[in-house]
């Protein structure tokens, strides 16, 4: 049985519409990957910047765990970050766990930003009253990092959403 030249260019148009759905997926999977990977690395910069001069006199420094002890949440949630930028690497083709995993690292960054913003008053006033021979106590270089590392995390957590197929009619 031949074919009316109708049917064949209606075969046509489903083949190329169920190629363009594949290759909008194909793209979603490669921003799950990406945004997975770059809040992987954001976690590591937060966690790394806990355990550096988050203030420095001259030669001498103290780590974020020597200055503030909210700093074991900043770690709590720089390690579930991590924990959740690798399960998401492994997940990416389960977009209902992406997306619980992408909103849990958002709410995970947002959480570490809003703790930075509470003790950075704190910090700030306890350099104003102390100096040391002279020198002026300064905000090193830890602290700042804790907080580009979760603030590329919660960027990175929206690429981690799977985004939904248009099917065209």
């Amino acid at each position: 049985m031949e074919l009316s030249k109708e049917e064949k260019e209606k075969i046509r148009l489903e083949e190329q519409e169920r190629l363009r759905v594949r290759q909008e997926m194909g793209k979603s999977n490669q921003n799950i990957l990406v945004g997975s990977l770059i809040s992987l690395i954001g976690g590591i910069i937060a966690i790394l910047g806990l355990f550096m001069p988050w203030v420095s006199i001259g030669a001498l420094s103290a780590s974020g765990f020597q200055k503030s002890s909210d700093s074991l949440f900043l770690l709590i949630f720089g390690i579930a970050i991590v924990l959740f930028s690798m399960v998401s690497l492994l997940k990416r083709e389960n977009k209902k766990a992406m997306r619980l995993l992408s909103i849990s690292v958002g709410v995970a960054s947002v959480i570490g930003i809003i703790l930075l913003v509470l003790i950075y008053p704190a910090l700030a006033d306890q350099l104003d009253e102390s100096s040391a021979f002279g020198l002026k106590p300064q905000i090193g270089m830890g602290f700042w990092l804790v907080g580009v590392g979760y603030f590329i995390t919660l960027v990175s957590s929206t690429l981690m959403t799977p985004r939904k197929t248009k099917v065209k009619k």
